[in-house]
């Protein structure tokens, strides 16, 4: 249950702005006009109301290779395997395709799929090799006679029976980017080094059109409304009027464009490397640009040295004092899902390539194993030994990631392990398991929930788990769970302060604190811009930081922690829940007169109490819960012509 909350006199949340240099690598637009765009964070899609205004939706572990909309069904192309939507990017599926998928194309009633190992079709209700067995196939083309061209990782190949059979027609030596066809069923191929090729015989035929393009390196190729041909390569983008007879630049761009596309109303997209997306409505005579903010994937607070860090998908940065500066600290060249910090202060990064280690303060980040596993979680028991989060296992190192041990515990392991003052439990998709502390035995939960989003544990030891359903918490280590009532939330990241106070990351409803376990909760928005967060961490002070997926890093104006004695941010209601007899501390700034009513939640005045004219400065009032019944109540407090709500759980 959300209710109101603390009465702020100022913004809760201050914008630190984040670094920026996000990559946008495909676009698409479906047919009822939302557009598709895919980073190396995740997928964000248009709000209907605001098509250039981007909401993000689920943060892929790989980074999106193309998006393709057949259907009314939405289809993201990942360096990991097939994943696809039914609901506009809601909910998002494994097709269970798990290989480098690059763009999957109609054909005939059937789709193909072109990946690192060949050409896959769907067969009943999977996806089965269809042909190119072992071919790194980059891109797939039907031309008008209906033969299937591809360009793999060195040429272009066709089959003119279906699949059956291939011959080579044009040797690139290096990686066919794109293939494209116009109106009059010519064909063009972007490749890597050697520029743009064209076919006029439906690809028995190629030559190089490279006159005016000073970069050879095309990542992408397409073809306007009027049937002009882009190209964009490292130096920006170029286009051509006559079939690549002459190549000119279009627009001011000299940086390297990944992926065109040109929506039915005239608006056209680009998609760069590390400056986001660019949108124009007059052939990129001026332009706008969106989504150049990195995504926060995970912030860490160092306890040996000042500032925060920020993991984004591209790299690893420090902000340290007031300012919106940010420190690049190096991984620039990949994701980063997960820090972590031993009791030197060395720094671990969770990297798609194993696992990293810096010394703060130092030059370079070196290999700390598991080089050929996609990390994602990091965490430090209390003997200093390091567990590692993969997609095949959970792994433990006793001497800072020099030797690396699998601790036989199958599946994928998304989440940092957690450690209370009685175990040590690691979440795996859907199932969390516990172990003595020290990383053996592990046991199954036994939890018949869906896929853990987050996962961690109070001060006090208790366990806060996010499953699709609901927030749920366990007071016994895990042996039941209780749901808190967040079934409408998508809750991606939990903190706690020094007060014990839950703070919860929302993918919608920003963040949401709960003063009394998690039974009721307020919202905390005031400030932030954009409601989506993903990563939450606390300083030495009570600071909160919260980081948003290509939405800047915000921290709260005020420090969270207060101390039971003097709550001047509001009220502090204890013991919450209650039995009979509930105590409500507060600060008065002036003499006041104060009285305190409380109300159902249907907003019935239940009871009222006058406490006269109270001094300035702290003041404590009793209040009797007897005869109420078990359930939420609305507790306020009236101060001369202030007053602040809180919410009273009865037990």
């Amino acid at each position: 249950m959300v209710l109101p909350g603390f009465l702020a006199a100022q913004p809760f949340w201050s914008d630190l702005n984040g670094p920026t240099g996000a990559s946008v690598r495909a676009v698409a637009v479906t047919n009822d006009g939302l557009l598709f765009v895919g980073t190396e964070a995740g997928v964000f899609r248009s709000t209907p109301v605001e098509p250039n205004v981007f909401i993000p939706y689920i943060p892929f572990w790989d980074k999106i290779m193309s998006i393709v909309p057949i259907d009314g069904t939405v289809l993201a192309c990942t360096a990991g395997g097939l994943y696809a939507s039914d609901d506009n990017g809601e909910n998002w599926k494994s097709m269970n395709l798990n290989l480098t998928v690059r763009t999957v194309v109609p054909y005939g009633m059937n789709l193909l799929a072109a990946t690192n190992d060949g050409i896959y079709t769907v067969v009943g209700d999977s996806w089965q090799p269809f042909c190119l067995d072992g071919v790194d196939v980059r891109t797939i083309l039907v031309n008008t006679s209906g033969h299937l061209l591809v360009g793999t990782d060195h040429n272009i190949q066709r089959s003119t029976n279906g699949g059956q059979s291939w011959s080579q027609v044009y040797p690139t030596e290096y990686p066919v980017t794109s293939m494209v066809m116009n109106a009059q069923g010519h064909l063009f191929a972007g490749t890597i080094y050697y520029g743009v090729h064209r076919s006029f015989d439906g690809g028995s035929n190629w030559e190089q059109v490279n006159n005016g393009l000073n970069y050879f390196n095309v990542h992408t190729l397409a073809i306007n409304n009027q049937g002009v041909l882009y190209a964009g390569n490292d130096d920006g983008l170029y286009r051509t009027y006559n079939e690549g007879g002459q190549w000119s630049k279009a627009g001011n761009f000299n940086i390297p464009v990944n992926t065109i596309m040109f929506k039915s109303d005239g608006l056209a997209y680009l998609g760069t490397q590390e400056h986001g997306m660019f949108y124009s409505s007059n052939d990129f005579m001026s332009y706008q640009t969106v989504l150049q903010d990195l995504s926060a994937l995970d912030l860490l607070v160092p306890q040996y040295s000042s500032g925060v860090v920020l993991a984004t998908e591209g790299g690893v940065y420090r902000h340290t004092g007031s300012g919106d500066d940010w420190t690049l600290l190096g991984l620039d060249y990949g994701k980063v899902h997960s820090l972590a910090e031993n009791n030197d202060g060395m720094l671990f990064a969770a990297t798609n390539e194993g696992v990293k280690r810096y010394a703060m303060g130092g030059s370079n980040w070196e290999p700390a194993g598991l080089s050929y596993k996609k990390v994602f979680g990091l965490a430090f028991n209390d003997q200093g030994v390091l567990f590692a989060s993969t997609d095949d296992g959970l792994y433990r190192s006793d001497n800072f990631g020099d030797n690396w041990v699998s601790e036989d515990l199958q599946g994928q392991f998304t989440l940092p392990v957690v450690l209370n003052s009685n175990y040590l439990f690691a979440a795996a998709d859907s199932m969390i398991y516990r172990s003595n502390g020290v990383g053996e035995p592990w046991t199954p939960l036994g939890l018949s929930y869906s896929k853990v989003h987050a996962f961690e544990a109070s001060p006090d030891g208790v366990l806060f788990a996010a499953f699709d359903e609901d927030l749920y918490r366990s007071d016994n280590n895990g042996d039941t769970w209780q749901p808190l009532g967040l079934v409408y939330s998508k809750v991606g990241s939990l903190a706690f302060n020094s007060n014990g106070h839950v703070f919860a990351g929302n993918f919608g409803d920003g963040v949401l604190r709960s003063t009394n376990g998690g039974y009721t909760w307020e919202v905390l928005n005031e400030g932030l811009d954009y409601p989506y967060v993903h990563t939450l961490a606390f300083d030495g002070d009570g600071y909160l930081y919260a980081g948003t997926p290509g939405g800047g890093v915000y921290r709260s104006a005020v420090t969270t922690s207060v101390s039971d004695d003097a709550f001047s941010a509001g009220m502090l209601v204890y013991p919450n829940p209650a039995v009979d007899l509930v105590s409500a501390a507060f600060t008065l700034h002036n003499a006041s007169a104060v009285r305190t009513e409380l109300f159902n939640t249907d907003g019935r005045l239940l009871r009222r109490f006058d406490h006269g004219v109270l001094p300035a400065g702290p003041a404590e009032v009793r209040l009797s819960l007897d005869g109420l019944l078990p359930g939420v109540y609305n507790l306020r407090l009236v101060a001369g012509t202030d007053e602040v709500v809180v919410p009273v759980v009865v037990k």
